[in-house]
């Protein structure tokens, strides 16, 4: 079975000139996502896996499917060490 994630809702957040600004109120942290982090970070509202992730982000996404998985693979990476997103299966 595929791991699916799915983002943390404890976060605050607000879109601040073209990039996301997210406040872990538990970890005082703040952190700052750019553009494709932001659509993935937005689109996990739901239960996704990557490949889930990478189809709905290759629609708007001028790259080759093959960056585009690494990249987004890396921002969960990223996000998960940070706890903006959890896996739920």
């Amino acid at each position: 079975m595929k791991k699916k994630y799915i983002r943390n809702e404890d976060l605050v957040w607000e879109k601040v000139n073209g990039e996301l600004i997210l406040l872990n109120y538990k970890t005082g942290k703040i952190h700052c996502l750019n553009e494709m982090a932001m659509l993935v970070w937005k689109f996990l509202k739901k239960e996704k896996t990557v490949k889930e992730i990478c189809e709905y982000i290759f629609l708007s996404w001028d790259c080759s499917r093959i960056t585009l998985e690494k990249d987004i693979k890396e921002i969960i990476k990223e996000m998960k060490k940070e706890s903006l997103v959890f896996v739920c299966c």
